[in-house]
Order: C-alpha cells, then structure tokens, then sequence
C-alpha cells in the first residue's frame, strides 16, 4: 500500500467510526444532544517521481507526477550545475519555460494548495553537449 491509498484508507476508518460513535448516542426523542471532536494529525507527504530516468541528453520530455499533501502548498525545485559562461540552461516545465539560475537551483512551480498532477518536464541546452543531465535532481518541497 502506498502512501496515498494509506492516507485515504485512514480518513475513511475515522470517518466510519465518528459516525459510528454518533449514531450509538442519538436519542429516540431527540432531546439529547451529542457533542465530540475528532481531531487527528496527518504527517505531510510530498514527493516527485519521473515516469522514466532523465534522459542521457538534453531536449527529450519526461513526466514528472507531483504530490503533496501539504495545506499551504508546495514548490518544485531542480537542483542543478550552474551554467557555465556562453552556455544557457533551460526547464520546460508543465508548459511553462524556466532559466536556469546561476544559483544551481531554480524553482520550476509553486502550487497553492496540495495536490497530485502530472507535468511534462523537458531539459532544454541550445548548445548540445555542454551539461551532464545526470547532474540535474528535482526536489518538492511545503511551502
């Protein structure tokens, strides 16, 4: 069992048993009112996978599947060689078009809120031969 399914398969056991719990205590008349608070505490989970390696070159697509169950949202961040001077970097990253930062680590999404997607993540060096794909790891992380 996965993270996910364990998550969701626990939410549904609470659920089940708070309402269990309630309609074990309801009243026939009514008259009685029936007060408890549930409370539990998920540990937050993110993580990114590529649906295959990144490829040995540059300028091929790969999927990346993003999740992270974290309220406030996540970000999803490669880790990277600087670029060298006369040399260029760039992420394609679900549609959207990054420069590498000179920093090595370049922020390719923010999301808002949890989620689970799917984004095509291409590698993109206008000079071919000038960077080591192996080099380059993705990181999400909560915001």
């Amino acid at each position: 069992m996965d993270a996910k399914t364990g998550i969701f398969a626990l939410f549904g056991t609470l659920i089940g048993l708070a309402a269990l719990i309630a309609s074990g205590h309801a009243s026939a008349r009514g008259d009685h009112v029936l007060t408890f608070r549930l409370g539990l505490n998920v540990p937050t989970i993110c993580r990114i996978d590529l649906d295959n390696a990144l490829p040995a070159s540059a300028n091929a697509a790969v999927t990346a599947e993003e999740f992270c169950n974290a309220p406030a949202g996540y970000r999803v961040i490669a880790l990277h060689p600087a670029p060298s001077a006369g040399t260029s970097l760039w992420f394609e990253y679900g549609g959207r078009r990054v420069q590498a930062s000179a920093s090595g680590m370049t922020t390719l999404a923010e999301e808002p809120t949890a989620a689970h997607r799917f984004r095509p993540l291409a590698i993109i060096t206008p000079q071919q031969g000038q960077l080591a794909v192996s080099n380059i790891t993705l990181q999400i992380v909560p915001r």
